[in-house]
């Protein structure tokens, strides 16, 4: 992500991880299929039984038209007809972990917080649609509004998050998921630290190298890497990853066209040079403007080497939702469902403080 946007984007990370799934473990009134639920007494709890397998098993779209949505994808499972009519076909699911390099959702931890976003991927593949899972790093402390990325020791940080993303490999591959992701930005979580570009990139591709090779032997499906604001500059660096993700979002100083093309030229580079697709893994433009949602798509479709895909900031994130704007809701939608490429009839510009 950004660092002249820093005030922006560690609002997304903090609506990515704080209370991001305070629905997510069966609650009273949450419709269940009854076929799943055991009544086991008038004045007892229901006994919830997930189902053994998944509903559907993998599909691959030939074009990723996607939903990132912290905090709120739950609810946008809940109504797909919705998501449907705008053209969606995946939905990324975001595990939290924290400085403990426990998961956690909301105040669950651990084994709970990991049953609670099984049963979002499973909501989500029950509802047809590809799922992209990605392991997200932050946390908070005391009192603060943000989450922190930062971490006491670089090795022990590494090591915590290469056994995680066994963990979450094998579980993915247990849920049929599509596409799965050791870690989300892992550069911007060393810049963060205070790393340098050169650094950064050294850390990416050993990490990556040593990780991914393992996680192959337990997961058949698309190893997804997310790489944030480094990205913009160096090119990135492993070539093993089956697909790579880049954003789409703001700076404080630059225009949204210049920084956009930076990310996607720097996408296109590695796609050229692997053989293999890239996508805007992450489409955010804060407030909803539609001039940066016009902005943004025309920038895509200006590149030489087209995207495999698009995950644009979802309808109901209160940051950045395209839902919240009539028009920038219509962009999106004309954009998935009839590949329509909006005229740019303004400038974008960035304001929240």
């Amino acid at each position: 992500m950004i660092k002249a946007l820093s005030a922006v984007f560690i609002l997304i990370a903090a609506l990515v991880i704080y209370g991001y799934v305070s629905e997510l473990k069966p609650q009273e009134d949450r419709a269940i299929d009854d076929t799943n639920v055991t009544v086991v007494g008038e004045n007892q709890q229901e006994e919830i039984v997930p189902p053994a397998e998944p509903v559907s098993k993998r599909s691959y779209p030939k074009f990723i038209k996607g939903i990132w949505d912290p905090g709120f994808v739950e609810k946008d499972i809940k109504n797909p007809e919705y998501l449907r009519s705008l053209g969606v076909n995946t939905v990324v699911v975001i595990v939290a972990i924290n400085d403990k390099l426990k998961e956690y959702a909301g105040p669950m931890e651990g084994e709970d917080a990991v049953e609670a976003y099984k049963w979002l991927v499973r909501d989500a593949k029950r509802n047809n649609f590809t799922v992209m899972l990605v392991l997200e790093y932050g946390y908070f402390k005391g009192n603060e509004m943000y989450p922190s990325k930062k971490f006491s020791d670089a090795e022990k940080f590494l090591n915590g998050f290469k056994n995680l993303s066994v963990k979450w490999a094998e579980i993915a591959e247990g849920l049929d998921v599509e596409y799965f992701s050791p870690i989300n930005e892992l550069d911007q979580v060393f810049f963060e630290n205070g790393f340098s570009d050169d650094e950064i990139i050294r850390i990416e591709n050993e990490f990556f190298g040593e990780v991914i090779p393992k996680i192959r032997k337990v997961y058949s499906g698309k190893i997804y890497c997310k790489a944030g604001s480094v990205h913009s500059r160096k090119v990135f660096p492993y070539e093993g990853c089956d697909i790579l993700g880049t954003i789409i979002a703001p700076s404080r100083t630059e225009r949204l066209e210049k920084i956009s093309r930076a990310y996607l030229e720097k996408a296109q580079e590695w796609s050229r040079k692997t053989g293999k697709c890239w996508i805007v893994g992450e489409f955010f433009i804060p407030g909803a403007d539609p001039n940066g949602y016009a902005i943004g798509i025309n920038e895509i479709n200006k590149s030489e080497v087209k995207p495999c895909g698009v995950v644009f900031m979802g309808p109901l994130n209160p940051a950045g939702g395209f839902g919240r704007n009539e028009e920038s809701e219509k962009m999106v939608r004309d954009f998935f469902r009839n590949g329509t490429i909006p005229e740019v009839r303004g400038e974008y510009r960035l304001v929240i403080g």
